[in-house]
């Protein structure tokens, strides 16, 4: 009996008449979206001062990887793989078919 009794109030619940509608407006253009307080673009010289210290941190990267390669790369002298043997590779003897 309370199934039929939570039905008897379902036409109120699902009237449509007095909810008030949220319509959706995109705002995609050049504005930076905020909560409550609208966006303070940075000035001219915090824009220049960021500009500079970016293309500096670019600059020395690229350097550094041009000039100073071996610090990516290590500094030792790499293996010659043909004076390995074949048990330090992994690979059974022949004998052990």
């Amino acid at each position: 009996m309370s199934v039929f009794a939570s039905l008897r109030n379902a036409p109120k619940l699902l009237a449509t008449r007095n909810v008030r509608r949220v319509i959706p407006i995109r705002r995609s253009h050049d504005d930076v979206w905020t909560y409550r307080q609208p966006v303070k673009k940075p000035g001219k010289v915090p824009t220049i001062m960021a500009e500079t210290l970016m293309a500096g941190m670019w600059y020395w990267m690229f350097y550094h990887l041009w000039y100073e390669w071996g610090h990516m790369v290590g500094h030792f002298d790499y293996p010659d793989p043909s004076k390995w043997t074949d048990a330090e590779l992994g690979i059974p003897s022949d004998s052990d078919e």
